[in-house]
């Protein structure tokens, strides 16, 4: 019987033509729930859980208020949908870009529904206050509601929030990592017997440990 370790290292360059873009979609519903179209389509990475995770940041807004619609050309004719381990570093930034469009806007009419300056305004946990007043203020969800009843809005501003974003990255991820294989190996049949595996990758920013968690045991799952 031998016993060894067996650590492979791996480093690559992923998506499609330097990342390849992708769009996204945000519309704020009078409601107060956030819609989010995006170009990707998921079949089990968890695209749904990310992105309202990545737009309830962003917004400020609770994550059960956000739903996450794709694989419909009727509602998002743009995109380049899913593969090449790209989505959440391109997909996800789109997403975020689109988020931080719909705050910019609101921003403007949050200034002037409190007759303050933009400048003047801080938004912390969906709320726009008034620097130095946090104790009173206007959360986007109002202001979603308040622009949809188009009364009271600045001129030269349209009655809406809703935004758009396409991200090109300028060039692909590179993500690496380096996996260790404990094992012995009968050196009369043959047979390998793992003993132990560990497994060491470069993830970066996490959105959620649980998803990432899963897609690190697939890949050991397949080799």
């Amino acid at each position: 019987e031998m016993c060894g370790l067996a650590p492979s290292r791996v480093l690559g360059s992923l998506a499609f033509g330097a990342g390849g873009w992708e769009h996204a979609s945000i519309r704020m519903l009078p409601t107060g729930k956030v819609e989010v179209v995006t170009g990707s389509t998921p079949h089990g990475q968890g695209h749904e859980t990310a992105w309202s995770q990545l737009v309830a940041d962003e917004l400020g807004v609770p994550f059960e208020d956000v739903e996450v619609l794709h694989g419909d050309t009727s509602i998002s004719s743009r995109g380049l949908d899913t593969y090449g381990s790209r989505s959440l570093v391109v997909g996800g930034t789109a997403v975020v870009k689109a988020a931080e469009k719909v705050v910019a806007k609101a921003r403007k009419i949050a200034a002037h529904l409190l007759e303050a300056s933009e400048d003047d305004l801080e938004f912390t946990g969906g709320k726009f206050s008034v620097r130095g007043t946090p104790g009173t203020g206007l959360g986007i969800q109002e202001i979603a509601l308040a622009i949809f009843a188009a009364h009271n809005y600045p001129e030269g501003i349209e009655p809406s929030i809703d935004a758009d974003a396409t991200f090109d990255p300028v060039n692909f991820s590179f993500p690496h990592g380096t996996h260790i294989c404990a094992m012995e190996v009968d050196t009369e049949t043959g047979m390998v017997k793992i003993r132990k595996y560990a497994s060491v990758d470069d993830i970066g920013k996490i959105v959620n440990p649980l998803i990432v968690e899963g897609q690190i045991h697939g890949g050991l799952a397949q080799g």
